[in-house]
């Protein structure tokens, strides 16, 4: 869901989500604002100057590539029962929300 279409009001909702339209249009600038949040620390925390802060790039009057993504995936009883699920997070923050595991990040050698 690309929350400039969300918030427009130009998003076409599938039937089934629809009734929680409302409740995933909360949680999704609610997200949006948490990264805000964290990217204002991150620049405070880096001494940047307010021209070079990270917000800077994520305006509120500009249009964003921001969005929220809703995958459903079956609980498996064991972390190597699940196949390849290789991918790379597009933008500048990804917030996960998981019940199990953890997030892994390969680092390439340098």
């Amino acid at each position: 869901m690309a929350r400039d279409e969300v918030n427009s009001g130009l998003i076409k909702w599938p039937a089934a989500m629809q009734s929680n339209a409302p409740t995933l249009t909360r949680f999704s600038n609610g997200c949006h604002s948490a990264c805000q949040t964290i990217l204002a620390a991150l620049s405070s925390g880096l001494h940047l100057p307010p021209d070079q802060s990270f917000a800077n790039h994520h305006r509120e009057n500009q249009p964003s590539d921001s969005g929220l993504k809703l995958i459903y995936e079956p609980s498996l009883d064991r972390l190597s029962d699940v196949g390849d699920n290789l991918h790379t997070d597009s933008g500048t923050l990804t917030l996960l929300f998981y019940d199990k595991w953890g997030l892994s990040a390969h680092v390439p050698s340098q």
